[in-house]
């Protein structure tokens, strides 16, 4: 319980968090005014970062897939030999 005290703290001491409209990444407001994510680039390199975050969600969710179907076969040969 310590643990999940000092995140919520921790937390609480980063203060308030924008989301770009350009981009779609969090930034703090009190460190950034602007989004330190896209403000200084132009549109070809905005898209290439749109992209690495599709290709890092497809694959977070594929690794997410992966590691689902190897609990359900844990599980099930945990059932037959135990």
């Amino acid at each position: 319980m310590p643990m999940i005290n000092l995140k919520l703290n921790l937390m609480g001491l980063q203060g308030p968090s924008n989301k770009c409209d350009r981009c779609g990444l969090s930034h703090f407001v009190d460190l950034h005014d602007m989004c330190p994510h896209c403000s200084d680039l132009d549109f070809a390199d905005l898209q290439l970062l749109l992209e690495q975050q599709t290709e890092n969600t497809q694959s977070v969710k594929t690794l997410g897939q992966y590691m689902l179907v190897g609990v359900i076969v844990v599980l099930m040969l945990m059932v037959i030999f135990i």
